[in-house]
């Protein structure tokens, strides 16, 4: 079971603002109660089977020396995920995930490969990917509400008050930290926190929401680390069509990752 406290805005145009997430068209929810939130969210992740998008990728080191690549990606939930990238023609790097495990094809030339930022990181983006495509809504979440400064409401998994036989070890289960907007219940933020749940190791920002088949869905993601920033700007998004049986095998050059 995932270890969660999701931080909601409390109030909605100024905050939306803020977020830099959502636009006036997405829908909106009038709830009351904690499950009612999680049910939309769940169902909505459960309505999206697959999707494929062109994306300019853009990699920054911890220096803030930056890459702009083309790319595309191909998914298909749970747990298939196609990201390539390719600068002027050549390959950059070809990421494939699978259930059975994840395949890296980094570029022929020294060259790139050397000037390749240190924030490519692909272990990150499969983990991040997993979260986006619902899996943070798969286990039953216990939230505690609380009193919170400013616009926003805490909700948070009371470990004070569970028995050392409910109590999960960090290695059993991860720790996360969610922001989702209030009205449209759209994900802002997700904080992957270090086993001490005190600091984050890596930081997911989802913003620039479009409707497309009548679900609201990210434009921007950008995945925050120490290993510096990965960003995906997506278009010609498209959901729930049946990716090509080819679009998942790794490249023959693919090395597999530990």
């Amino acid at each position: 079971m995932i270890r969660a406290c999701v931080l909601v805005s409390a109030a909605g145009v100024a905050t939306l603002a803020v977020l830099g997430g959502c636009t006036s068209k997405l829908p909106t929810y009038q709830w009351e109660t904690d499950g009612e939130a999680l049910e939309v969210m769940r169902e909505r992740a459960r309505s999206v089977k697959s999707i494929e998008a062109a994306c300019d990728i853009t990699l920054t080191d911890p220096q803030g020396q930056s890459v702009v690549l083309d790319g595309a990606m191909a998914a298909r939930n749970p747990g298939w995920l196609r990201l390539r990238a390719w600068k002027l023609n050549s390959a950059v790097f070809d990421l494939t995930m699978t259930p059975e495990g994840l395949w890296l094809m980094r570029p022929d030339s020294a060259d790139i490969d050397r000037r390749l930022p240190a924030a490519f990181n692909a272990g990150q983006i499969a983990e991040a990917w997993a979260l986006l495509s619902g899996e943070v809504f798969a286990d039953d979440l216990v939230w505690l509400r609380e009193k919170a400064t400013g616009q926003l409401e805490q909700f948070g998994t009371p470990t004070d008050r569970a028995t050392p036989s409910d109590r999960a070890t960090p290695s059993d289960r991860g720790s996360i930290v969610l922001s989702v907007d209030r009205p449209t219940l759209t994900l802002q933020r997700v904080l992957i926190l270090n086993d001490d749940a005190n600091t984050a190791r890596a930081e997911l920002r989802l913003s620039r929401y479009r409707m497309v088949d009548e679900v609201p869905w990210p434009h921007d993601l950008e995945l925050r680390s120490d290993d510096g920033v990965i960003r995906l700007r997506l278009r010609d998004v498209s959901l729930n069509a049946e990716p090509a049986p080819s679009a998942f095998v790794p490249p023959r050059r693919a090395v597999r990752q530990p």
